[in-house]
Order: C-alpha cells, then structure tokens, then sequence
C-alpha cells in the first residue's frame, strides 16, 4: 500500500509515486492491474482526472476523444459541501496484452482542472481526531496466461 500524504495540482498528468513492477514470464501473458486510489478534494471543488500509464506513456485504457475533453482512464469530480470531510475512492481495473518479458512499471497519474487540487491518502481537514480517518492507496498486477 501507498501511504504518503500528498497534493496534486498539475493540470497535466502528473506522477503520483503510486507504481507497480511486474515481469511477464511470456509475451502472450496478460497482465491485470488494479488501481485503488483514495482522494480528497481539498476545501473546494476538485475536478481531474486519473491516467493508468505503463513505462512513462498512457496505456491504451483512456477514454476517446470528444473535443477539448481530457482523455483519461478515470474522471474525478468533488463539490466540497456536499461531500464533507469525506475521502473519495476510485478503484478501476484494465486488462492489458503488453506482448513483453522486459519488467513493466505500471503507475497513477493524476491531472486537475486549473486553480482546483486534490490530496492523495486524507480528507479534507486532515484532522487528527478520532472521528476521521486516513486511508492507503494500491496498485496491483496479475499475470495471466504464461
């Protein structure tokens, strides 16, 4: 798990540290990874976007295009008042076909909207109160078909 506190305000897709390893031990294997990030929109709006990269670049799991809209793996959205202090969680999943025995790095990157950001792993006040929690981030992969 993935327990470092952090903010993210990039408005381009940013590496959040949140990576996994795995090397194939055939180029048919197919390698399943799912990602659980928790998140919170700071004290205002949040709007971003997740991206699951594989080597540095984005995998082929993005949205298509439409426009000026951002093509990602996963949107992200908060309106702080109706959300609270709560900790949002985006979980997806992406089978990918990679066709390599190299070791692949799998990793989450975020961008947000301008002017907006969102903390990586706490809630909005961060408080230390029992009452509120912290929460970890993982990625995980699975070989398939070696």
């Amino acid at each position: 798990p993935f327990t470092d506190v952090f903010p993210m305000s990039s408005t381009t897709p940013a590496d959040t540290g949140i990576t996994v390893n795995i090397t194939p031990s055939a180029t048919s294997s197919k390698i399943w990874v799912v990602a659980h990030i928790t998140w919170h929109g700071g004290a205002s709006t949040a709007e971003g976007s997740m991206f699951l990269y594989r080597g540095g670049s984005p995998t082929a799991y993005i949205a298509d295009a439409n426009g000026s809209a951002v093509r990602a793996t996963h949107s992200l959205s908060f309106i702080h008042g109706y959300h609270g202090d709560e900790q949002m969680q985006s979980t997806f999943s992406y089978l990918d076909a990679p066709s390599s025995t190299s070791t692949l790095t799998y990793a989450v990157y975020v961008s947000v909207a301008s002017g907006h950001n969102i903390w990586i792993n706490r809630d909005a006040t961060d408080s230390t109160a029992a009452a509120h929690g912290r929460s970890a981030s993982s990625i995980t992969c699975v070989e398939y078909g070696a």
